[in-house]
């Protein structure tokens, strides 16, 4: 259950972050966006600007879905390794776009 919650928290950040932008998730994103900023705070509407930030609360949704469907509920250790690996991705891939 750990893998799967660390795979879909860093599908789900990816999704909602990067490819914010394109049709159907823009819709998506600008509705949560919306919710977040109205009724939590606007600071924390930011967080869908950074995926490494928005993977740590993505395992947070993962795990509450995983949590009523299976038991399983490990976050916040889910959210760290989830930040761990988005980072560790995002680097590698900047080194490998940095050479060419």
């Amino acid at each position: 259950m750990f893998f799967i919650s660390l795979l879909a928290s860093f599908g789900l950040a990816i999704l909602l972050v990067e490819l914010s932008d394109k049709w159907p998730v823009r819709r998506i994103n600008l509705f949560l966006k919306f919710i977040v900023h109205n009724y939590i705070h606007w600071k924390a509407a930011q967080v869908f600007d950074c995926t490494v930030c928005f993977s740590f609360w993505a395992a947070l949704i993962v795990d509450l879905c995983l949590l009523i469907t299976t038991g399983y509920f490990f976050w916040p250790l889910s959210g760290f390794a989830t930040v761990g690996f988005t980072w560790t991705i995002i680097q590698a891939l900047n080194a490998l776009d940095h050479k060419e």
